[in-house]
């Protein structure tokens, strides 16, 4: 991926490191995915397996679980690039602000779905959004067990003209928010095809949750 200044100032929630083994591609070859995740990228595979949940695991633990399947670290600073905040809490329900699948200051998965992108590739963008969501309630409530429950949740995919899987690029997030919070993660959701996202993203997701009194 070309460097780009302006991604300094658009940080819809963490700036997150890759961890160690972590390879970047620039996007006119297969998008800048992990290693371990590589093999989801050729057309026709599945996207990483995330871990079953368990009622015996904390979602904290499936949480550094699911981080390890995809490759990379979902611990940093925040960092605002605007006038808004990533996560505002009203009472028990707490509203999360749309994230990319950003990493650090490099949004790793770009370019239209169905073109540029298979529909692997944009599950594990899904996954890393619904990822940095989770890591934004994590650091709010202190720990991930005290989500009662993920109530709704947009996943938006820039599309080609005729592609039409965009609940299947959203499959991805939904799987993610299960295996990590068990029956707690199951939620309402909206799927929905753009023409274009912030800094070329292939996709963005947001979601509301409650949490535990």
């Amino acid at each position: 991926m070309r460097p780009n200044p302006s991604l300094e100032r658009t940080a819809t929630g963490l700036a997150l490191g890759p961890l160690p083994g972590v390879v970047h591609h620039p996007s006119s070859g297969p998008s800048a995915i992990p290693a371990s995740a590589r093999s989801a990228q050729t057309l026709g595979n599945a996207s990483p397996t995330m871990p079953p949940a368990s009622s015996h695991i904390s979602a904290d633990t499936r949480f550094q679980e699911a981080a390890a399947s995809l490759g990379y670290s979902f611990e940093g600073e925040l960092k605002v690039g605007g006038n808004y905040v990533p996560l505002v809490r009203d009472g028990a329900t707490l509203y999360i602000s749309g994230q990319v699948p950003r990493v650090g200051s490099t949004v790793v998965v770009t370019g239209r779905v169905g073109s540029e992108i298979s529909l692997a590739q944009a599950q594990v963008a899904a996954k890393v959004c619904a990822m940095r969501a989770l890591a934004l309630l994590q650091r709010e409530l202190g720990s991930l067990d005290s989500v009662r429950q993920i109530l709704r949740v947009t996943v938006y995919t820039q599309s080609a003209a005729e592609f039409t899987q965009q609940s299947e690029v959203a499959d991805g997030a939904s799987e993610l928010l299960h295996s990590v919070l068990g029956e707690a993660g199951k939620h309402t959701r909206t799927s929905v095809g753009v023409y274009q996202l912030p800094k070329n993203a292939s996709v963005e997701l947001d979601l509301v949750a409650s949490a535990k009194a």
